[in-house]
């Protein structure tokens, strides 16, 4: 005897019949939320929500209605917040580094600056070999090559 297992989801806990697919999508296009589906059919919410998942990668469910059920309130809260956040000045042209000699590899002392001033091989290579501010580098050099991180207010509103 072979099971037809096409019009069903078999889980370890429940099964998901076609006529609970077909109801589960009914309700999920009724704006109905996954707690109230699942209660509705006397199932769990993460079975409902699992089964959408599902059912939207097999094309059954074309829209979320995720939108929908946000609460107008703290929309409001985030369009508000979104306009208090002054978008960041742009941020200046890196400092203009004066042409200076550099210093070789053999000169350098664990306080110089280790930035690249003139490349060549390993006896002719000229390093900044100021006095070091951060890191390896000098002030100056610092800002070239590290930038600050974003702060948390512009990632979560992608400034």
């Amino acid at each position: 005897m072979e099971i037809d297992m096409s019009d069903q989801y078999v889980s370890k806990f429940i099964k998901i019949t076609k006529e609970m697919k077909d109801r589960i999508i009914e309700l999920w296009q009724n704006d109905k939320s996954g707690s109230e589906i699942a209660e509705e059919l006397g199932i769990t919410r993460n079975s409902v929500i699992g089964a959408v998942y599902r059912l939207r990668k097999q094309g059954h469910i074309l829209s979320s209605h995720e939108d929908s059920k946000k609460n107008p309130i703290n929309s409001q809260k985030n369009n508000e917040k979104k306009q208090l956040v002054k978008k960041p000045k742009a941020s200046p042209p890196p400092p203009k580094y004066t042409a200076k000699k550099g210093i070789t590899m053999g000169q350098l002392k664990y306080s110089s600056c280790r930035y690249i001033v003139e490349e060549g091989d390993y006896n002719t290579t000229q390093y900044c070999g100021n006095k070091i501010h951060r890191c390896s580098y000098c002030e100056e050099h610092y800002k070239l090559c590290y930038y600050p991180a974003r702060t948390t207010l512009e990632k979560i509103v992608k400034i």
